[in-house]
């Protein structure tokens, strides 16, 4: 059985999740994907959060809700962690989840 950052490795030896819109998506092999992310071992650390969500689909795009998933992981970490992570990952979905709710915990405090 795989530990998180073998299975880190291998997401990220897949690649970054391309849009379901794109024509990417049909060489793109989600079922292992979603297999991997579905087997993380929780809580993640922020190493793994930190790859984890470079593999998000860009902003403004889905992937077949697999970045839900990748939010769902990266969640496991606690608010000072999840400002840190997003303060220094480029723009992209999972990133953008994250400030919405970050914004909405902030706002409800």
């Amino acid at each position: 059985m795989m530990n998180n950052l073998e299975r880190i490795f291998r997401l990220e030896q897949l690649g970054k999740l391309p849009s379901e819109q794109s024509q990417e998506i049909d060489d793109f092999p989600l079922d292992e994907f979603d297999q991997l992310l579905q087997s993380f071992d929780l809580p993640i650390t922020l190493e793994i959060a930190k790859r984890l969500i470079r593999l998000s689909p860009p902003s403004e795009s889905g992937c077949f809700g697999m970045e839900w998933a990748i939010l769902s992981l990266i969640e496991s970490l606690d608010i000072k962690q999840l400002q840190a992570l997003i303060h220094h990952a480029d723009k992209n979905e999972v990133v953008d989840l994250i400030t919405i709710r970050l914004e909405n915990y902030f706002k409800n405090e």
